[in-house]
């Protein structure tokens, strides 16, 4: 009689789902830490630029920083940078994914060495443009 035949194929059966468990709790914190950059980056973008007296940008990326690092499970965030021009505030946050199982990693992120969140808030300001607007229509006499 063979009696261990169902023993060494169960330790086959076992190893592999528990690749797929661990490929699947990755994916399942990649997609919450996409989630928690893209909320966090685009709420605070909010209140720095909703508020009366905006504090300056590198106090404002620190605080970014802080509150990813309490956020986030598997990225990396290497660098934040803001662009502001009259009409908007472009904000492109760059991290990594350091994942040493290079399969996954490769299913995840590609062959790239960081990823990039960009988002893009408007600046507006709805009085001060009527008044803009009123006082070239008062200047051209249109």
């Amino acid at each position: 009689m063979l009696k261990g035949s169902y023993t060494v194929e169960s330790v086959f059966v076992l190893t592999i789902c528990i690749w797929v468990m661990f490929a699947v709790m990755y994916g399942g914190m990649y997609v919450h830490d996409r989630i928690a950059m893209e909320t966090v980056v685009n709420e605070m973008a909010y209140s720095w630029l909703a508020s009366p007296q905006p504090e300056k940008a590198g106090e404002w990326k620190k605080g970014v920083e802080k509150t990813l690092k309490k956020k986030l499970y598997l990225f990396r965030v290497k660098e934040i940078k803001e662009k502001r021009t009259l009409r908007s505030e472009k904000i492109t946050v760059r991290y990594s994914l350091p994942v040493s199982w290079k399969y996954m990693k490769k299913i995840l992120v590609g062959d790239k060495k960081y990823l990039t969140y960009e988002t893009v808030r408007e600046i507006v300001e709805p009085g001060k443009y009527m008044w803009d607007a009123e006082a070239i229509r008062g200047v051209t006499g249109k």
